[in-house]
């Protein structure tokens, strides 16, 4: 992940196997980004809109702190640290979003889905941090699999429905992470270079 400074002052942090788009300078009329991945947003407070664009929503603020995960065939969401929101999908859904929620928008769908979450779990990444809180294998892998050079097999379907939680470093190797899994006895890991496979533990 990498931090810098937009045109505004505005300050955006950018996670791993993301893009961010953005003019040398901004429009009186807004300040649009467009975001391909995750950032968090610490927006300089203006009259002019700050919009992120995705391929799924617009995020429009005028001077907040947020965080936005748009990656390809993921669900898209923004979670509210501070300020206001107004989260628009590109199918004609509508919501405002208030400090602790988040707003999540399926693959393929137009309606926005609006609940409360803890944002330090949102934003650890942030801070170098790995955390999870009784998340799908099958989800979990995917986020790693940016991060860290290796490819993942499930021996039966049902274990990507399995279900953990942690909160690990993110700079460490991706087997203290596998150790962990194994811990729980739920599952058994096969590995061969950087490629692990997923049985069910019947032991």
């Amino acid at each position: 992940s990498r931090a810098f400074v937009l045109p505004d002052s505005t300050r955006v942090h950018l996670n791993s196997m993301s893009r961010l788009t953005y003019p040398q300078s901004f429009s009186d009329a807004e300040r649009r980004v467009v975001l391909e991945g995750e950032a968090l947003f610490d927006v300089t407070p203006s009259d002019v809109p700050f919009v992120v664009g995705t391929p799924e929503m617009d995020i429009e603020v005028l001077g907040t702190v947020f965080d936005v995960s748009a990656y390809p065939d993921e669900a898209a969401r923004t979670v509210l640290l501070e300020g206001l929101v107004k989260v628009s999908s590109l199918g004609g859904s509508e919501c405002l979003l208030y400090p602790g929620q988040m707003a999540v928008l399926l693959a393929g769908s137009s309606d926005l889905n609006v609940g409360d979450v803890e944002t330090d779990f949102y934003t650890s990444w942030t801070r170098g941090r790995i955390c999870f809180r009784d998340e799908r294998l099958e989800d979990i892998m995917s986020v790693l699999e940016r991060w860290y050079d290796f490819d993942v097999d499930y021996a039966e379907e049902s274990i990507k429905d399995f279900r953990f939680g942690c909160s690990v470093n993110r700079y460490e190797e991706i087997d203290s992470f596998i150790d962990l899994l194994v811990k729980t006895g739920k599952i058994a890991v096969i590995k061969i270079d950087n490629h692990y496979t997923f049985i069910i533990n019947n032991n």
